[in-house]
């Protein structure tokens, strides 16, 4: 299955990286605010609201024994969830962070 996945900061971190778990971030597509992308290393340069796009290929996002997971590290406010618990709504929100996670099935990328 493959996922695109968004990321929306309240306010924008200095830095970062995207792990995956059970799964393969296809490196960060783009980004909403001034800064740069190297793989899955990210900064960002501007203060305030931010996003960051990327895709995400799994086999087991729906697996109730090892769900793929994201986290977002080396940041000042690291963080992780399950594809699974973003895609039932398709949005996920992390308040004691400032995040919001969008997630939606690529049905394009399956064809």
């Amino acid at each position: 299955m493959v996922v695109d996945i968004s990321i929306v900061w309240d306010n924008s971190p200095k830095a970062g990286r995207v792990e995956t778990s059970d799964g393969k971030a296809k490196g960060i597509n783009a980004m909403i605010g001034t800064g740069s992308i190297e793989g899955n290393q990210f900064k960002f340069t501007n203060e305030g609201t931010v996003h960051m796009f990327f895709e995400l290929t799994s086999d087991s996002v729906d697996s109730a024994t090892a769900p793929t997971t994201i986290s977002i590290v080396d940041t000042e406010k690291p963080f992780s969830f399950a594809v699974t618990d973003v895609l039932k709504n398709r949005t996920l929100r992390l308040p004691e962070v400032g995040v919001t996670a969008i997630a939606q099935e690529n049905v394009w990328a399956s064809l």
